[in-house]
């Protein structure tokens, strides 16, 4: 531990003392600093001098600080989500919450910018849709339905934040699809679909949001009930 560094230094720049301190202390980037009455012990500054350092050392970006973890060395990281560790702990209901609160929009968006094809291509879906009663086979043409969506309200960054949920629904829906999806709730979710395909069609945002929320709480309460 760093020798106690006289008074007189540190009402001086005790900023500087502060910065002697980190570099000469051994501690490496993201270290954790000792606790402030200890560290403002061995550096002979009161607890108001050292906050004030502290507090000059993180505006720095020389320091970051963890209510309830501790001070540490060098910048702030960067969290950057771990889809695959935060999809093993999503429950079905989570996600269709997340639906609940990105569909609607990412409907309202396509009545916007959806092109013809994309008409064509989400026609073509619910027509699929209708064709079958094979749980699989319909869960592929909904999926994509749904993707299509996606892609037609033209917001990159939405339509990621999408696969992922997709993604996470398709892993957590197996053995739950085969309880609720019946052929009468498929036949249901196909005129839904159309709902929502006529008023994206018409570019009536307002009612395309409107008709994909109550399309997905019907999903929620049919898979809850």
């Amino acid at each position: 531990m760093a020798a106690p560094l006289t008074s007189k230094r540190a009402r001086t720049d005790v900023v500087t003392v502060l910065k002697d301190y980190i570099q000469t202390s051994g501690l490496d980037d993201q270290g954790r600093l000792p606790p402030e009455r200890e560290l403002a012990q061995t550096l002979g500054l009161s607890r108001g001098q050292l906050r004030t350092a502290l507090n000059r050392l993180e505006a720095e970006d020389l320091i970051w600080r963890h209510v309830g973890k501790g001070t540490f060395v060098g910048s702030r990281p960067k969290l950057v989500p771990d889809l695959e560790a935060i999809g093993d702990l999503t429950s079905p209901r989570e996600i269709v919450e997340a639906r609940l609160i990105l569909e609607p929009e990412l409907a309202r968006l396509a009545a916007f910018r959806a092109t013809r094809r994309h008409f064509e291509q989400m026609a073509e879906c619910i027509d699929n849709c209708r064709q079958t009663t094979d749980q699989e086979i319909f869960h592929t043409w909904d999926s994509r339905f749904h993707w299509l969506i996606a892609n037609a309200a033209g917001n990159e960054l939405l339509a990621v934040l999408h696969d992922c949920i997709s993604a996470r629904h398709k892993a957590a829906w197996g053995k739950l699809r085969e309880l609720f999806l019946t052929s009468e709730r498929m036949r249901f979710y196909d005129q839904q679909h159309q709902n929502i395909l006529d008023a994206i069609s018409e570019r009536n945002g307002k009612l395309a949001r409107a008709r994909m929320l109550e399309h997905l709480q019907a999903v929620q309460e049919n898979l809850f009930e």
